[in-house]
């Protein structure tokens, strides 16, 4: 049933096709979660909750991504070259998430309403102050306070990447190991904080440990041939084997009696604990063997190329979809579980594939090529 396959097919203008079909599946996990959260259409895509979720999943794969476009530049370019791109990205990011921030917490001050409250900063009665805060990270309401946290994974991706480009494997493992420990002991220390009075929810060290395990596999891919490894059947059938076993924990979950605090902390999202972590590449292997099998299809072939449209341009994506939470939540009031927020978010993945699809059209072969 599974075979092998070279990591030279599905591979368009220097990016593995599946990869970005992969993280557009992601995409779509986050925009339903973001705009339509606890709605039918949420509940019908999320119903793994506990170990499902699209921000985990994207995490794994632009680990991966960056890995494999930084590795070309640095051996093209050398490390100060790339180091220097991403420290621009991480900053042009900064700003795109301050000025977000700022909208979602202005409509939360002026237009107060039952829905633009979650976008408030606890302890900050005006929203000069919000501004402050959010100039320096530190001002994180829900739902927009996703790229602060990129924005410091790209940083810390510098280091990283330097480890792997000296081949200092083993170094960066024991660090990342030290780290995860240190974020699971001490969230707080990590955890960029929401105002005086409250945290944003993501530990940075545990995510950021997350995205390191992809770096490795993103830097060792054509190397060592991962992608057929991946896709081999003892490891695709292991995968699904554990993803059965989630879903299965799942279900024990939310059956009497409550199972306890230990079960709630080893699923817990934010402190990305060590259910999650397996979790998000238990169901990343087999959405990978899926978009690699997929093309073997005419139809499955144009199924892949359109997520993988939309996954070459995931910023784009993600500050589209806080834009249209901010104006849906914030200024117009509409509650997450409605039928006009579900319809919202079909609407914003259309937009975000029709932007992404303008972009593609505009791009330049080697601009392409080169882009995480």
């Amino acid at each position: 049933m599974f075979t092998r396959h070279s990591s030279g097919l599905n591979v368009v203008r220097g990016r593995v096709q599946a990869l970005d079909a992969v993280r557009a599946v992601a995409l779509l996990l986050m925009v339903i979660g973001h705009v339509a959260n606890y709605s039918f259409l949420w509940r019908t895509s999320h119903f793994p909750y506990y170990v499902w979720d699209g921000a985990s999943i994207f995490m794994v794969v632009s680990g991966i991504v960056v890995a494999q476009v930084n590795r070309v530049r640095i051996e093209t370019s050398g490390f100060p070259a790339a180091a220097g791109r991403l420290a621009r990205r991480a900053g042009f990011l900064y700003v795109v998430q301050v000025i977000l921030v700022a909208f979602a917490t202005a409509t939360a001050y002026f237009r107060p309403s039952p829905t633009s409250a979650e976008f408030l900063i606890p302890g900050l009665p005006s929203w000069q102050e919000a501004v402050l805060w959010d100039i320096v990270l530190s001002a994180n309401p829900i739902y927009v306070n996703f790229l602060s946290s990129y924005v410091v994974i790209l940083l810390a991706a510098i280091p990283a990447l330097w480890l792997l480009s000296t081949r200092r494997y083993g170094l960066l493992a024991i660090l990342a190991g030290v780290l995860y420990v240190a974020g699971l002991v001490w969230p707080q220390i990590f955890t960029l904080p929401n105002g005086p009075d409250g945290y944003a929810g993501f530990d940075n060290a545990t995510w950021f440990v997350l995205f390191v395990s992809g770096l490795i596999v993103g830097w060792c891919w054509h190397e060592r041939n991962l992608d057929s490894t991946l896709l081999s059947p003892k490891v695709v059938w292991s995968a699904v084997g554990l993803a059965l076993a989630f879903l299965l924990f799942v279900i024990w979950d939310a059956l009497p009696p409550e199972p306890g605090p230990f079960v709630d902390w080893f699923t817990d999202k934010d402190l990305m604990a060590p259910g999650r972590f397996v979790a998000a590449w238990a169901f990343f292997i087999p959405l990978y063997w899926l978009m690699r099998r997929l093309p073997s299809r005419r139809i499955g072939a144009r199924i892949v190329a359109w997520c993988a449209t939309l996954g070459k341009y995931p910023v784009d994506t993600i500050v589209i979809l806080t834009l249209v939470t901010i104006v849906s939540h914030g200024l117009l009031g509409v509650e997450s579980p409605s039928r006009i927020a579900q319809a919202l978010a079909v609407i914003t993945i259309v937009l975000a594939w029709l932007w992404a699809r303008w972009r593609e059209r505009g791009s330049s072969p080697r601009s392409s090529s080169v882009r995480a």
